[in-house]
């Protein structure tokens, strides 16, 4: 991709070398000609090729064909794409369904979606990482993570951590020792 910043202006220009250079680094689109990268034709044929370019697509972060494309093959590639994906309760739930990790680049919104955050949670207990704050307090949601996650307590609020019950309950449902220990950090 770097080697492309190096090239001459008219290789810059040129749709083939910088297709290929595309195909092996996805940062190549980066200092593709300014043309091409006006072009969605060209611009969805290099993320398609590597589904990184997403993150050098300029105004096509906001096409809807550039932007799957990308996800279809990363749901994480939402950091790159345009906030209206975003905030859509849709696209992110489709994506946390894929790849629990996703909600970290979702919407505070998003991040606050009871039902998103299950979906999220039940995919792995991670996403308890990256959902907003307001739900730390949710027992049903690390009742759910703990079962992947063990380690999803600690993210849970100081309160639930001290409730010796829902700790208990935690520690039945996930049979590991590893949830003790982030209950006795604090």
């Amino acid at each position: 991709g770097k080697a492309l910043d190096w090239a001459s202006e008219t290789l810059q220009t040129q749709r083939t070398f910088v297709l290929i250079a595309a195909k092996t680094y996805g940062s190549a689109l980066r200092y593709a000609d300014e043309e091409l990268l006006g072009n969605k034709g060209f611009v969805l044929a290099c993320v398609l090729k590597h589904a990184y370019a997403l993150e050098f697509a300029g105004k096509f972060r906001k096409d809807t064909d550039v932007v799957w494309a990308a996800l279809a093959e990363n749901p994480l590639l939402l950091e790159y794409a345009h906030d209206d994906f975003k905030k859509d309760k849709k696209t992110v739930e489709t994506l946390v369904k894929q790849d629990a990790c996703a909600l970290l680049f979702a919407s505070d919104e998003c991040k606050q979606n009871l039902g998103l955050v299950r979906d999220a949670v039940k995919k792995h207990g991670i996403a308890t990482k990256f959902m907003h704050r307001t739900l730390s307090n949710n027992r049903r949601i690390f009742e759910i993570a703990v079962q992947t996650y063990p380690e999803a307590v600690q993210f849970a609020s100081k309160k639930l951590r001290a409730d010796v019950d829902f700790v208990l309950t935690l520690i039945g449902i996930s049979k590991s020792g590893k949830l003790l220990q982030h209950t006795l950090g604090d």
